[in-house]
């Protein structure tokens, strides 16, 4: 499993969720939006690469994603876990059972984050059958944000399409790349699920990339 770590000017939340991740074996690629600390101090380790690009902010969000998509299909992984750096307390016991399922060749995508959302970016009809898989329940809901685990099959049918400018003239909204994974997945039938309890949290602290709307909404999941 190859792990993607979305960061931006959090030095001490990405060290702290790189700290969690530190006894596992999985590759860790940071897609660093140009931190200005990371001018003077990177994160490459044996098993972490830490790419440090130039700040392209909430429009340019969509890059970083083809970025890390042309990263993972070049890789030899099967299974990919997408994170932003602010999460904490991961499960992953219960994300590495998920790859031991024989679900290689399906269409699936699980979000790590139950934030109580049950749909995002129009509705959408599900199957409604939960599963479950190591003691935690998983729901259709038909819908992915920015932290997920998908495996090669489901993201080598995809691309990360530039995100028309135009949308940001509303500030109100977000960078487009959940909401375009999102509208992909649903054209593909891809089984999209929500974990019971949430895999991993966010805290109640600013959003750097989308301030104004995490006042109105915020993703606190615990």
């Amino acid at each position: 499993m190859r792990i993607t770590i979305f960061t931006y000017d959090r030095e001490e939340m990405l060290k702290s969720l790189l700290n969690e991740l530190a006894d596992k074996r999985h590759f860790k690629h940071i897609v660093d939006d140009g931190s200005p600390w990371a001018k003077e101090r990177s994160l490459t380790s044996d098993t972490v690469y830490h790419q440090r690009l130039a700040h392209a902010g909430k429009q340019g969000f969509w890059m970083r994603w083809a970025q890390a998509h042309i990263a993972c299909m070049d890789s030899y992984d099967d299974w990919f876990l997408f994170l932003a750096d602010d999460v904490k307390d991961i499960n992953m016991e219960a994300i590495e059972a998920l790859t031991k399922q024989g679900w290689h060749n399906s269409l699936v995508a699980f979000n790590v984050v139950n934030d109580g959302r049950a749909n995002c970016w129009g509705p959408y009809k599900t199957g409604q059958k939960d599963i479950e898989v190591s003691g935690i329940k998983y729901h259709e809901v038909g819908f992915v944000d920015c932290g997920f685990l998908t495996n090669r099959h489901t993201l080598s049918q995809i691309t990360i399409d530039p995100v028309d400018p135009k949308r940001f003239d509303n500030t109100a909204l977000s960078s487009g790349v959940g909401k375009q994974l999102t509208l992909k997945f649903r054209e593909l039938r891809v089984k999209m699920m929500n974990p019971t309890p949430s895999l991993c949290y966010h805290g109640d602290h600013p959003s750097k990339m989308h301030p104004e709307e995490r006042k109105n909404t915020p993703l606190i999941s615990k």
